[in-house]
């Protein structure tokens, strides 16, 4: 189920779900940190790196299938 601080970021998105921006951060080996300060910067939305992981618990399990 979504938050309202999830909706709100996909709404700032305009275009690009947070799933996917997710995504192509983590393939391109940019940290939680990195990804986190990138959807604040985009969105001006606070979200911490723990967030994005729970959000996106299918994206932190291939962290560690290399």
């Amino acid at each position: 189920m979504a938050t309202a601080t999830r909706h709100l970021i996909e709404m700032q998105l305009k275009g690009k779900t947070l799933s996917a921006l997710v995504s192509t951060e983590r393939r391109n080996g940019r940290s939680w940190q990195s990804i986190a300060d990138e959807v604040h910067k985009r969105t001006g939305v606070c979200v911490s790196r723990e967030t994005l992981r729970k959000w996106f618990p299918e994206i932190a399990r291939t962290d560690f299938a290399a």
